[in-house]
């Protein structure tokens, strides 16, 4: 229990994106690893595993702009991500405008 809490605060520390990138190289490190050691063939893997991260895109950006509505783009990714144009609204929408003011007042510079 204590491994998995060091994991997830030594990744958090890190920040989505850099966690990611390091997901992917140790992701990427395994294949070749598992290419030099039993003759299988290994690209299929890598190639799922870009596609699955190309597919949470718009979750990821969410997350990472801390969206007001992260979850629910996050469940409608999941659901409706699959479809072409859903997976383009939510790519929009998670790139649309991520704070909005709670109060009646705008600050202008």
């Amino acid at each position: 229990m204590r491994i998995k809490t060091l994991i997830y605060s030594g990744l958090r520390r890190l920040g989505l994106w850099r966690s990611l990138g390091l997901l992917l190289v140790l992701w990427l490190s395994l294949l070749l690893a598992i290419d030099a050691l039993y003759p299988v063939d290994v690209r299929g893997w890598f190639l799922s595993a870009l596609l699955i991260l190309g597919y949470l895109l718009p979750l990821l950006l969410a997350f990472a702009r801390q969206h007001q509505r992260r979850l629910l783009i996050a469940t409608l990714n999941v659901l409706f991500g699959w479809t072409i144009i859903g997976w383009f609204v939510l790519l929009f929408w998670a790139l649309g405008q991520a704070d909005r003011p709670t109060g009646g007042t705008t600050i202008s510079y």
